[in-house]
């Protein structure tokens, strides 16, 4: 009888499914009234209706009590009240403004580079709030807005804000799985000496794997993250902790690197520097 039940009611957390109408569909099919399932449950009719209602949340008591009145298992009606919340409070978080900021980040490109997912907006902005390491879009203005501020991005690529975040914070992906040594200005100007006399190539795949590892010898994780249209950045410069440092480029060029690397020994810990497509 168990195994049939939980067939019957099989959770589905793809679209909101109120408890209290459950309930109420569940009186319905045991021919009850209201009244007389509110005394099989033990509670006054009024907390029927607010639970019915949504106005008051089922508890892990009350759906033990629904369980031996209903004979559903209460595992279910927890399931189907945890669920009904989350999705309010997701539905909470994602309003106008949520929207706006959502239309403006280059969301094919992060979708096709698995950078989030979703089939919903609402499920591609949680994800993008994942993605960029916040819970909300507040903390996201908090955490970016020096690095988008006016100071690092000229006027004319304003509105390719977003995409720059985006870029910089796939950057910082990458670059948080490169586990390095405490930053050493010493040691990362001799990763550069040999180098130098070829600063004008590009780096073969093999070269770059070499150049990567010297660098995080010396406290500093080389990220390499194809360029976006919406984001005319070939470099990027920023400060992960106190004792490593991420250089970010877009394509293999040595005098990308060199150019990125000179911030890196500049020591401002922190300021992100960021060079644009001439």
């Amino acid at each position: 009888m168990i195994m049939r039940v939980k067939q019957i009611f099989k959770f589905d957390p793809d679209y909101v499914v109120s408890p209290g109408k459950t309930i109420e569909e569940n009186i319905a099919s045991l021919g009850m009234t209201k009244a007389n399932f509110a005394r099989r449950m033990g509670i006054p009719i009024g907390t029927l209706h607010r639970l019915i209602s949504s106005e008051i949340p089922l508890s892990v008591d009350f759906a033990l009590k629904l369980e031996y009145v209903t004979k559903v298992p209460s595992a279910f009606w927890n399931a189907l009240e945890a669920q009904y919340r989350t999705i309010l409070s997701r539905q909470t978080l994602f309003q106008a403004q949520e929207k706006k900021w959502l239309r403006k980040q280059p969301l094919k490109v992060m979708l096709e580079r698995g950078w989030i997912s979703g089939e919903t907006d609402i499920d591609r902005y949680l994800s993008a709030l994942s993605f960029y390491r916040v819970a909300s879009l507040s903390a996201w203005a908090n955490v970016w807005e020096n690095t988008l501020s006016k100071d690092c991005i000229p006027q004319k690529y304003q509105n390719h804000s977003p995409a720059i975040a985006a870029l910089i914070r796939a950057g910082e992906i990458e670059a948080e799985k490169i586990p390095c040594k405490p930053f050493s200005a010493k040691a990362f100007q001799n990763v550069l000496v040999p180098y130098r006399s070829i600063k004008k190539q590009k780096l073969s795949h093999r070269k770059l794997i070499a150049l990567r590892k010297s660098c995080a010898e010396a406290g500093v994780a080389l990220a390499c993250v194809r360029s976006l249209d919406e984001a005319p950045l070939n470099g990027a410069t920023r400060w992960l902790g106190k004792n490593k440092a991420m250089i970010l480029l877009t394509d293999t060029n040595l005098t990308a690197f060199f150019r990125e690397a000179g911030h890196v020994l500049s020591e401002r810990k922190k300021k992100s520097f960021l060079t644009y497509l001439s």
